[in-house]
């Protein structure tokens, strides 16, 4: 117990949930209805510092209520998952805290990105932002630089080899254009939505497997 830790000094009565290393209680300042604190019993201001048995009782925790908060309220679709970690990282109660978020269809109006937004400027991204519109200043022809890799490459990266492959020694312009259609008619939730085919473009051109000349 640390003096003046608002963590360390909570009442029986506001606690919803314990076990031998953690306990729950909401927050008092809720980002949507339900919102929950994971805390831990032992005074630590870091998560990186928890052994497993206090990791494995917050998890358990976090679990429980996730039932429970998902079976008393069908419109909860989802849910975020967060630990500030230090100053810098948005902490201001410096004792091991972790929070549970319900979230509702509507409770924003573009939920896209969700922790990402702790950077509010890149919290959003779609295909109109994709990785290759930085690329569009580049005229001429596309350069398969490892065609053994790219035979070889076994893992569901593979199928944006396949594609880049196609466009060896083409314009750019065609291969951008197929691009942004390809990330368009991807199915949203799935490896190869508009977000996977841009972090594989970026991937390959950063490591010079591919080049835009």
């Amino acid at each position: 117990m640390k003096k003046n830790c608002p963590f360390c000094k909570i009442y029986k009565k506001d606690i919803l949930k314990e076990n031998k290393h953690a306990f729950s209680i909401r927050d008092k300042f809720p980002v949507t209805k339900g919102h929950t604190l994971i805390i831990t019993k032992h005074h630590e201001g870091s998560y990186f510092n928890l052994n497993k048995n206090v990791i494995d009782s917050c998890l358990s925790l976090i679990k429980s209520h996730k039932i429970e908060l998902s079976k008393n309220d069908i419109n909860i679709k989802g849910f975020n998952i967060g630990i500030n970690v230090g100053e810098t990282a948005g902490q201001t109660v410096d004792h091991c805290h972790i929070h549970l978020i319900p979230r509702r269809s509507g409770d924003q109006k573009n939920p896209k990105g969700g922790v990402r937004g702790v950077i509010p400027s890149k919290q959003k991204y779609s295909a109109t932002r994709l990785s290759i519109n930085k690329y569009i200043k580049f005229k001429g022809k596309i350069k398969i630089q490892n065609e053994k890799k790219l035979q070889d490459k076994k893992s569901k990266g593979r199928n944006m080899w396949n594609f880049l492959k196609k466009y060896d020694g083409k314009d750019v312009d065609e291969f951008i254009n197929d691009a942004k259609l390809e990330t368009k008619n991807s199915k949203k939730g799935t490896y190869q939505d508009s977000n996977w085919w841009d972090r594989e473009l970026e991937w390959n051109l950063e490591r010079g497997n591919i080049i835009l000349k």
